[in-house]
């Protein structure tokens, strides 16, 4: 549900409206804490000590590239077209939630 709102909440960015704008970012910041944390401590939970140790700061290693990325591709990207950042912002969240739904999933098999 978390991951649902926040891919919906990047697309509500491209509404010229400012009230749906601040209302997006501001769900988009809460749940992407909220489900930071829920993730660090699913991963604690169902992880080993020794395998912790290196996915967690790993996972916090990603996270932290993937927002550099988005920073130094997002002005050429707001060039081209101004909405355009967050239209791949919004797909990369729709295809994160997809891929991580799917393992979650087939770790339940």
């Amino acid at each position: 549900i978390i991951l649902a709102i926040i891919s919906f909440s990047t697309f509500l960015l491209t509404v010229p409206s400012f009230p749906v704008h601040v209302m997006a970012v501001m769900l988009i910041i809460g749940g992407n804490e909220v489900l930071w944390a829920i993730l660090v401590e699913m991963q604690g939970a169902i992880t080993t000590m020794q395998y912790y140790r290196i996915a967690g700061p790993l996972g916090q290693l990603i996270h932290k590239l993937v927002c550099i990325i988005m920073s130094l591709v997002s002005p050429i990207l707001f060039r081209i077209m101004a909405r355009l950042p967050i239209y791949i912002a919004g797909w990369a969240a729709s295809a994160f939630s997809l891929f991580f739904v799917c393992q979650v999933q087939n770790h339940r098999r």
